[in-house]
């Protein structure tokens, strides 16, 4: 088309500088500049792009198509765990597992912590109902102990698992890379023309490094996240249940908003790259049309299409850091919720468990008192009668107190000293000695004995509500949760690189049909060189509708020299691209010495020929 042509189709009434038709192309010409023609040049008022075939439109018909809904994209094809760890040897396989569970056996363990931090509770409890009460020596020991082996564990596991994975990773990640190479120098001609060359070094590099981020050591942060969840819920579900279950309800609250975030995480990078993809369209469509543009004066057009699009990115910015910030706020506050609610629970239930486990404690006659309002073990005075206080009542958390801080002397808590030691014995007293007995076993079977009816626990206490069990179960479903959530970001990792492989894996796995890497086929020990070209019938993959040769033929006889002439397109360049098997014709048959060359072997049909091309390399 002339520029008069497109000066129309744009409707910008700019002076042109020429308005001449071009001179005619021949056919191969036409298609040569094809694909440039064929770019989307952006429209000026309004009106509408165009491409190459399009012809000058009828101002009288109306230019809107009919809209079509959007077709779902196609899902992104991806590879299976087997696939993707198809280059592993059977010793790193086995490594691999090793990895996997040293990962879940580290996460598992994190829960553990919270045994040794019942004991610590314990001793809180204790200062805090009784001052001066205090945990035997041993338990304190073999809580230290327990930390100490549980960070042993840790280190090893992680260590492990993380060695393990860098190490098996760089290895495959290393035969990936091969094989891709390898792969891409034995496709034939016709692969390069349509899967665009030129992104082949960007489309390794990224997919090479999904594939290495899905392979590595920091992938094993999975495994650790499922064991460390499902360790979190194990050992709430064992210590306290009830509570377990209502802190497990409240999940969702911080089920949504970390989807929300994940999904923005995940997701925001893409989309911030589809605006900038947006924005770099245009600069590359200016730059690469430079002439064009300034000869069109079309210089604002494209800067303020440019400066369109960077808003655009800036709004997705905007939008992805409101929705991350607020998702993890609400996350975060989840978790109090589910604290609050376990809580509630747990203190309302141990309460009620308190007033049904309670009697008056009277030992040898002697009662035990309180004043009204105080029943604790800090304001238990023994005497022979209460008069004008109250019975001291024993529950099952007292109880847990006293068997817990036996030898507690007696003189370092509020309960005893002065009268009250005397007339219990002396002031070496300790604790359960003040109490009225001399081991804990005679306490324990006093206690049992003296609980009301009613009251249904094997060994009276601790209290099946006790207050370590609460904090526990809580910690424990907070734990649960934090542990999944540790899951979602390398199970992504491993989904993304999935994908990766398969594209890699598409290239790796296609074997072409002229395979220049291919034993196969004749190698005859003499060449005469009589080459015949019969009937051949031949388009090039990308545009398969046009027949460069259409029943050609030609013979050459053994050492005569033939000169091809014609015009650009005729076939020349075609001809001897058949001849040394970058392309097999659809039609006909090409022959070296009477042997269709399809059944030569490859390499020694190129060996037999010399080519000195067109333009230099």
């Amino acid at each position: 088309r002339d520029v008069g042509w497109l000066h129309s189709c744009l409707g910008n009434p700019l002076p042109l500088p020429f308005a001449s038709p071009m001179p005619s192309l021949p056919h191969s010409g036409a298609s040569q500049i094809a694909p440039s023609i064929g770019q989307t040049v952006p429209s000026v008022g309004g009106s509408e792009n165009f491409r190459g075939s399009a012809v000058a439109r009828d101002p009288s018909v109306s230019s809107e198509a009919p809209k079509k809904k959007k077709a779902k994209p196609p899902p992104v094809p991806s590879a299976s765990l087997a696939e993707l760890l198809q280059f592993a040897t059977p010793v790193e396989k086995c490594l691999l597992v090793i990895a996997a569970l040293a990962a879940l056996g580290t996460g598992a363990a994190m829960p553990l912590m919270l045994l040794a931090f019942g004991d610590a509770f314990d001793q809180l409890g204790l200062s805090a109902t009784l001052p001066g009460a205090r945990n035997t020596g041993s338990s304190v020991t073999k809580m230290l102990l327990t930390f100490i082996y549980i960070g042993a564990a840790l280190l090893v596991g992680r260590a492990l698992s993380y060695t393990i994975g860098e190490y098996t990773c760089q290895a495959q990640v290393a035969r990936y890379k091969r094989a891709f190479l390898k792969a891409v120098l034995r496709q034939d001609v016709a692969w390069y023309e349509s899967a665009r060359p030129e992104e082949l070094s960007a489309r390794i590099a990224d997919g090479m490094a999904k594939v290495e981020k899905g392979l590595g050591g920091s992938v094993f942060v999975l495994f650790e996240g499922v064991g460390y969840g499902v360790g979190g819920l194990v050992v709430g579900l064992i210590y306290q249940p009830a509570v377990a279950g209502i802190t497990l309800a409240t999940v969702p609250l911080l089920i949504l908003p970390a989807s929300a975030l994940m999904y923005v995480l995940q997701n925001g990078s893409k989309m911030v790259s589809r605006a900038y993809a947006t924005a770099g369209g245009y600069a590359t469509e200016a730059l690469f049309a430079m002439r064009t543009v300034v000869a069109l004066e079309l210089e604002g057009h494209f800067a303020a299409k440019y400066e369109e699009a960077l808003r655009a990115v800036r709004w997705v910015e905007v939008r992805n850091a409101t929705v991350v910030g607020t998702t993890t706020g609400l996350a975060l506050s989840a978790y109090l919720v589910m604290m609050v609610a376990g809580i509630l629970y747990g203190s309302f239930t141990l309460s009620n468990e308190m007033e049904e486990s309670a009697f008056e404690y009277v030992v040898d006659g002697i009662r035990y008192c309180a004043y009204d309002g105080d029943n604790t073990p800090a304001g238990a005075t023994p005497n022979t009668s209460c008069a004008p206080l109250v019975p001291f009542e024993m529950n099952c958390n007292w109880a847990e107190l006293f068997g817990t801080a036996a030898s507690t002397p007696l003189d370092a808590t509020p309960l005893g000293g002065g009268e009250s030691s005397a007339q219990l014995g002396g002031p070496n007293l300790t604790l359960l000695e003040g109490m009225g007995f001399e081991s804990v076993g005679a306490f324990n079977a006093y206690v049992v004995a003296s609980s009301p009816p009613g009251y249904d626990n094997d060994g009276y206490h601790p209290c099946r509500m006790a207050a370590k069990l609460v904090l526990i179960a809580i910690l424990a479903m907070m734990m649960a949760g934090e542990g999944f959530s540790l899951s979602g970001p390398p199970a992504q990792l491993l989904v993304v690189a999935k994908q990766a492989a398969a594209d890699v894996l598409s290239i790796i796995s296609r074997v072409p049909a002229i395979d220049s890497f291919s034993e196969a086929g004749q190698t005859p020990e003499a060449v005469a060189g009589e080459i015949e070209v019969r009937d051949v019938v031949f388009a090039y993959p990308t545009a398969p509708d046009h027949l460069v040769c259409n029943g050609y033929s030609l013979s050459v006889s053994a050492g005569q020299t033939v000169a091809l002439c014609g015009p650009s397109g005729s076939g020349k360049s075609t001809l001897v691209a058949l001849l040394e098997r970058f392309y097999d014709p659809q039609g006909g048959a090409i022959t070296l010495d009477g042997v269709d060359i399809r059944t030569l072997n490859l390499r020694w049909l190129r060996s037999q020929l010399g080519l000195v091309g067109q333009e230099p390399v």
